[in-house]
């Protein structure tokens, strides 16, 4: 059954879900209006300088699918200076040439100035995503791109990076769209997950389009050969080895996008989950290290709750209900849902979409990055999702969807109960866009979380966050061996009642890398209580609690190592 087709039977699934009626005799009296949103995002993009970078992405009626996604970026401080830098990818011309990623050095205000050769991003790849970490441990934020064909390792050398992707074996040659760091065999260094996409002949994929509704649009990726992913182990000098058929990673293919890392059972080892495009998503359970088992059926995370396979596309990995366990939201394409799973008994999952108030809202819309972050710093995770058809000629249908959309922003009422929020989250979120990818960082020092968006075929979005928003702190975890970034570090607190938990490096987004120093709302808190660390190598540290307005550095071994003021 084709992606677009997919029938909209999840309302009967949720005994009514969103269904909204009118009030008649002898109902309930109305609910009072929800109290005004303190949400409100602006569009600073010009203000930044990012506009001076414009994406570059073939065909203007994309032509091939190779042109129907991209526009990864990256936050991250990539000169040790403690601002965010930004990285953005780009795609290429119509003969399918590709074309220069772009580099902006930030100054901790909000302001970028592009840096692109001084820093040695020199290659002209057409990129699909961007991952920071620090890969080798050495204190400086390395980085890898996917590209449609051979990916690049960047090694940071103080500022200036290199690629030796080739060198150290992880210049993976297939269509590669997201990837994740992380320790899977807790040997104290990190592994690469690469998510691959589709073996693709552009010239043979053109000369067959299919039909949309009557349009003639790009073949794919249904009756295209999908590729494996992959997964590389961190070897003792630096280099890598592909153990994908080991690890049992390549005993399948689907058409990946997203890949994020959590423990979703509570054993101390990494799981993966990847979004697919047109077919099922896949959970990787880790077996201790010594392979991946796929449960996401079992845990019913791999279809829609009708049972079809959705067109997965971004996954955000976070904490909707706060109940201390970690759920995930997946979008997908317009005319059908993006996905909530909401953590239940057992380690399994329930599709809460519905009465979670996000069924209807998305149905127009074709999803690609979601980020859950606590944008107003109350004390739960809201909800960000960039939005973005794939099919220019979908304009001529007027239906209800289009190719530039509004991304969407959801305000987490408690209880992981969320509703647009007044006047949809200010100006910033009325941009028209082909958006896709998408990271979360204070980029102005303000102490609120901003979001720069990628976009096909245009300049980015940076939105930046002017919301009315409570006292938060935020945390910088330093690990110990290469692992220096502690990525796969779980955090845990609580501001009353409410639990907070937060993954280092989950990788949440589409294709993106957002600052790994997480912010912590508290509300009208002044201090995050019952404060631990689980250290990715499964050791344990109780902090305590920590107070409001500071940024604080956890050391592995040493505890609160340092604390800094921020605002607000």
């Amino acid at each position: 059954m084709k992606r677009w087709l997919l029938p909209l039977l999840a309302l009967a699934a949720y005994g009514g879900g969103a269904c909204s009626c009118g009030a008649g005799a002898g109902s309930a009296p109305a609910e009072a209006p929800p109290p005004p949103s303190r949400l409100h995002f602006s569009d600073g993009t010009t203000a930044s300088g990012l506009d001076a970078f414009v994406h570059r992405n073939g065909s203007a009626d994309n032509r091939t699918i190779d042109e129907s996604f991209g526009a990864g970026v990256a936050l991250f401080d990539a000169d040790g200076d403690g601002d965010l830098d930004a990285y953005l990818c780009n795609g290429g011309d119509a003969a399918g040439n590709g074309a220069p990623n772009a580099f902006f050095r930030g100054d901790g205000e909000g302001h970028f100035v592009e840096a692109t050769e001084e820093a040695g991003f020199t290659h002209a790849d057409w990129s699909y995503g961007a991952l920071a970490r620090d890969v080798d441990g050495d204190g400086d934020t390395d980085l890898y791109v996917t590209n449609r064909g051979a990916n690049r390792l960047y090694r940071n050398v103080d500022g200036r990076f290199e690629d030796v992707a080739a060198e150290l074996g992880v210049d993976d040659p297939r269509w590669s769209t997201g990837a994740a760091w992380f320790d899977y065999d807790r040997d104290g260094d990190l592994d690469l997950y690469v998510a691959n996409h589709i073996e693709l002949d552009r010239a043979a994929a053109a000369r067959k389009p299919q039909d949309f509704f009557g349009l003639k649009v790009y073949f794919g990726p249904l009756g295209l050969e999908a590729q494996p992913d992959a997964l590389y182990r961190q070897e003792d000098d630096g280099s890598f080895s592909d153990v994908s058929t080991e690890m049992g990673i390549d005993a399948v293919a689907f058409f990946s996008f997203q890949v994020v890392t959590f423990d979703w059972d509570g054993d101390g080892w990494l799981d993966l989950y990847v979004a697919n495009d047109s077919t099922p998503n896949l959970l990787w359970h880790n077996q201790e290290g010594k392979g991946f088992v796929d449960v996401a059926k079992q845990c019913h995370v791999a279809l829609s709750v009708s049972g079809d396979p959705q067109a997965g596309m971004g996954v955000a990995v976070g904490d909707a209900n706060g109940d201390g366990r970690e759920d995930l939201y997946v979008t997908n394409f317009s005319e059908d849902y993006f996905t909530l799973y909401q953590r239940g008994a057992g380690d399994q999952f329930r599709d809460v979409t519905a009465p979670s108030g996000l069924y209807r809202v998305t149905l127009a819309s074709l999803g690609w990055a979601a980020l859950f972050e606590d944008f107003d710093a109350d004390g739960d995770a809201d909800l960000f999702v960039a939005n973005g058809h794939v099919f220019p000629q979908v304009d001529e249908l007027g239906r209800q969807t289009a190719y530039r959309q509004e991304n969407q922003l959801f305000e987490n009422e408690g209880a992981g109960r969320f509703r647009v929020p007044t006047g949809g989250g200010g100006p910033g979120m009325a941009v028209l866009a082909a958006s896709r990818g998408s990271a979360a960082g204070d980029v102005d020092g303000d102490g609120d979380l901003d979001v720069l968006v990628g976009n096909l075929d245009g300049p980015p979005t940076l939105l930046v966050n002017e919301s009315e928003v409570g006292s938060s702190l935020a945390l910088n975890l330093i690990g110990s061996g290469r692992n220096r970034d502690a990525i796969g570090a779980v955090v845990r607190g609580r501001v009353g009642a409410r639990h907070l938990v937060h993954t280092i490096g989950a990788g949440s987004g589409f294709l993106s890398t957002g600052d790994l120093r997480p912010t912590f709302g508290l509300g009208e808190a002044t201090t995050l209580e019952g404060v631990s660390v689980r250290w990715p190598d499964g050791s344990e540290m109780s902090i305590g609690e920590l107070a409001a307005g500071q940024l604080h550095t956890l050391t592995q071994g040493q505890g609160v190592s340092a604390s800094t003021p921020r605002k607000p």
